[in-house]
């Protein structure tokens, strides 16, 4: 039985032979390598933090392919409010994971993770 992963046609693994349920295993791990997070920066204009917190993610970038979505919260009562004082807030896959500084070794791992 020949797998096709990459467009999604799998059996259920129930119904597959050992030496199948193997392929499958590999196959799924070397999918794992091929998602891209996606990183979302919370900031506004004029915040030296928010500068500094760029440059360590675009560093990561050259070293790690990821989506990276900048959000101006200026003028959104919502945001502000979320994450006005913490800026520049850092989310990665929605799961928020810096706010004011980011490490670029901490980053690093999380891309990688």
């Amino acid at each position: 039985m020949k797998l096709d992963v990459a467009n999604g046609i799998v059996s259920h693994p129930a119904f597959l032979s050992h030496r199948d349920q193997r392929t499958l295993a590999v196959n799924r791990a070397q999918l794992r390598w091929l998602h891209v997070r996606h990183l979302v920066m919370y900031s506004r204009p004029g915040c030296g933090l928010c500068d500094e917190a760029r440059v360590v993610i675009l560093a990561a970038r050259a070293r790690a392919p990821f989506d990276f979505d900048e959000v101006d919260i200026t003028g959104n009562d919502a945001l502000e409010l979320e994450y006005g004082i913490r800026i520049p807030v850092v989310l990665i896959d929605g799961d928020e994971l810096f706010e004011i500084r980011i490490d670029a070794r901490e980053l690093d791992a999380a891309i990688a993770s």
